[in-house]
């Protein structure tokens, strides 16, 4: 069985035969178009035009309920072009958000900039220093504005990530304890910004979509028995 999460930047494809994990850029998708998937999710599923669609909010909330084990949580998926959000109380459903204006390219512009500068998550200074923005693109343009006059660039950035990170948990609704999920929760400096404001911060990685598909072909095949 061949799943797929199709983001706006990146390609997750999980064959759970061997459970081999392929992430590769949608810009080497022509080297993939051979795949035939047979549940797909995400920005760009329809390039797999055989696959069983599935929503991306569905499968982050059945991802994450199976992961997460507690009765009540947030979750927060910051993918490059938008943010998803999923609440459950005393283990049922309560709430889903999907951000696609405000928080445009946050994953995305992150990427792009520290692509641009050559800089490494990991290397890049923590600071107090923020900007304030509720947008991957218009955050760039306050970057470039500060880092004309008196900010060095790394500082630069970590305040544009700072900024970012500050609006992300304002849209989550300023929780105490969050789980995030996306290429996001694997970036240093983000998750340094973000640990000032979660009490307890949960990274989950980027497969928590795959494993909502996971779920959903379990199900599937439990169904047609």
């Amino acid at each position: 069985m061949l799943l797929v999460d199709a983001g706006t930047s990146y390609i997750k494809i999980l064959e759970t035969s061997t459970n081999e994990l392929n992430i590769f850029s949608l810009a080497d998708f022509k080297e993939h178009s051979q795949l035939k998937a047979d549940y797909a999710t995400g920005h760009n599923a329809n390039l797999f035009t055989q696959a069983k669609f599935v929503n991306e909010l569905v499968a982050l909330a059945k991802g994450a309920k199976s992961i997460i084990k507690e009765q009540d949580f947030t979750i927060l998926d910051i993918g490059s072009r938008d943010m998803k959000l999923i609440r459950f109380h005393n283990g049922e459903f309560e709430k889903c958000d999907w951000n696609t204006s405000c928080g445009a390219m946050i994953g995305f512009t992150i990427e792009l900039i520290m692509k641009y500068f050559n800089k490494d998550p990991e290397k890049i200074c923590d600071t107090d220093m923020s900007f304030d923005i509720t947008c991957g693109l218009l955050g760039i343009t306050k970057f470039f504005d500060n880092i004309s006059k008196t900010t060095s660039i790394d500082e630069g950035v970590s305040a544009l990530i700072n900024g970012l990170a500050k609006f992300t948990w304002q849209f989550a609704g300023k929780p105490e304890k969050l789980y995030l999920s996306g290429g996001l929760s694997e970036n240093k400096i983000f998750l340094s910004h973000m640990r000032k404001l979660v009490k307890e911060l949960r990274p989950l990685g980027r497969t928590v979509l795959i494993e909502g598909l996971k779920d959903i072909d379990k199900k599937h095949i439990g169904a047609e028995k």
